[in-house]
């Protein structure tokens, strides 16, 4: 969890880093629409291959043991290879990839993006191959290393931008792909007995057949989840040159809370909730009831807080950046519509994990497929009158429609896993942390002296102390009758 939050947290600071060196401009512009394409299906890849082997290891039996790193293995190569394919397919058709995200874009932005594009495309292998390593680990319960996988990476881009005082976009791109060889390596290194590549087995072979069972319809969801965020920045390539940049500052932003709360899903939730599966049905049911009780109470307050005190965020962060105040408006603007979906987008991951541990993976690709087409119908509505914010508030709409949906189909499962003790709690929350911030601001009134920094460090912790004080009472009062 430490990692997590410090992945999270060096990430913001390597994209302010970026900001400060770079600017808010086409050159940026140019970088970020590559870099998006990149984990948008790197992403999608590394979700898919994480909960479906994760799931093929669970299921070898224990007279297998000996042979469970030569069936990974044997996976692992065709992931490996399959990766490779991808990472060809971006190169010859960079171009054309590119056409679709850089709408307005000037020619030396435009030759920017399709060059970055072609160098970055062979980060997809080294996700793919350390998702398959850490797939493993994971469900051995060792997460410590595959959770600072992302901080390693962030740690060399921030040290190169600090020590380097002039770097191209294209010397920016080899530098971000030679950080991801890093972490493989020490993987190498430290875990020795890690399945290693290896064409030993038949495709026929059953473990194999369930991983690509698994894994296709994994990746239609993931895809599509991912498609999201690159469909904003194809809408915001119209807007001028520098639109692409504030969205991606403010998702980042935004994406701190999200990606605290879904990697420890993807890390530990789902490989706990495949355990309580095998055990029984009574036991899975209290353990993801007891999961959705803790994220609705933990995520509910930080979503507001996002939403509400969003342009003190992002001064928080940028004020002494390469970004000016109207900037800073902007990205700011935006942070509070994406806040707007920010718990409806959590909590839809873990239905996501609850419905896999049925063996459902078709309901999610399925609902997801339906949130992205709301999505860029909204876009093309909402983008008229509101600008970029129209997009930012079209993504946490469509987030909220995929919850609905995704609610419906756990309903469909076991009904207990959302009911009214589900809203009891969701109104429990929103109530304090309404007057939480409320009290906040009353309590601080008076200290408007305050650097901006100082304020909002001040402002955030007293809200987060009244706020559990609150839930304490409430707990105590119903006798644990919802919160537990």
């Amino acid at each position: 969890m430490i990692f997590i939050v410090l992945s999270k947290i060096s990430g913001l600071f390597r994209d302010t880093q970026f900001v400060s060196y770079f600017g808010i401009n086409g050159y940026s512009d140019s970088y970020l629409v590559s870099f998006s394409i990149i984990i948008m299906i790197g992403s999608s890849f590394t979700e898919a291959i994480r909960s479906s082997l994760i799931e093929v290891v669970s299921k070898i039996e224990n007279n297998y043991e000996n042979n469970r790193s030569i069936i990974i293995g044997f996976i692992k190569t065709y992931i490996i290879i399959g990766a490779l394919a991808i990472t060809l397919l971006i190169v010859l058709f960079s171009r054309q990839l590119t056409n679709l995200w850089s709408i307005n874009f000037s020619k030396e932005s435009y030759s920017n993006a399709i060059h970055s594009l072609r160098i970055l495309a062979f980060i997809i292998p080294l996700m793919c191959g350390f998702a398959a390593d850490s797939a493993v680990l994971n469900y051995n319960k060792k997460y410590g290393f595959t959770s600072s996988y992302q901080f390693i990476i962030n740690s060399i881009l921030i040290i190169v931008l600090i020590l380097f005082k002039k770097l191209s976009i294209y010397n920016y791109a080899i530098i971000t792909l030679i950080s991801y060889f890093l972490p493989n390596i020490i993987s190498y290194l430290n875990y020795p007995n890690l399945a290693r590549l290896n064409l030993s087995l038949k495709i026929s072979n059953s473990y194999f057949k369930r991983f690509i069972k698994n894994f296709l319809p994994l990746l239609a969801a993931s895809f599509v989840y991912e498609l999201n965020a690159v469909i904003d920045r194809s809408f915001a390539s119209s807007l001028g040159e520098g639109t692409i940049t504030i969205l991606s500052l403010a998702g980042r932003i935004n994406g701190i809370v999200y990606y605290m709360g879904t990697v420890v899903l993807s890390t530990v939730l789902y490989s706990n909730l495949l355990e309580k599966k095998a055990k029984s049905e009574e036991i899975f049911y209290k353990y993801s009831k007891h999961s959705i009780i803790i994220l609705t109470v933990l995520v509910i307050p930080l979503s507001l807080f996002v939403i509400f005190m969003s342009k003190d965020i992002v001064s928080f962060l940028f004020i002494y950046r390469n970004i000016n105040t109207e900037e800073i408006t902007k990205i700011g603007s935006a942070l509070t519509f994406y806040g707007i979906g920010l718990y409806f987008s959590i909590i839809t991951e873990i239905y996501r994990r609850i419905l896999y541990s049925y063996s459902d993976t078709k309901s999610s690709a399925k609902n997801s497929i339906y949130s992205v087409i709301l999505n860029i119908i909204l876009n093309s509505i909402l983008i008229k009158k509101y600008d970029f914010i129209g997009l930012a508030l079209s993504t946490s709409i469509a987030s909220i429609f995929l919850s609905i949906l995704m609610v419906i189909e756990i309903r469909k499962k076991n009904k207990k896993l959302f009911d009214i003790q589900n809203i009891i709690i969701t109104i429990f929350s929103l109530c304090a942390t309404l007057i939480s911030l409320i009290a906040s601001n009353y309590v601080l009134k008076s200290y408007t002296k305050f650097d901006n920094r100082i304020y909002l460090v001040i402002y955030f912790i007293i809200f987060i102390l009244i706020y559990a004080i609150i839930m304490f009472v409430i707990n105590a009062i119903s006798k644990n009758k919802y919160l537990t």
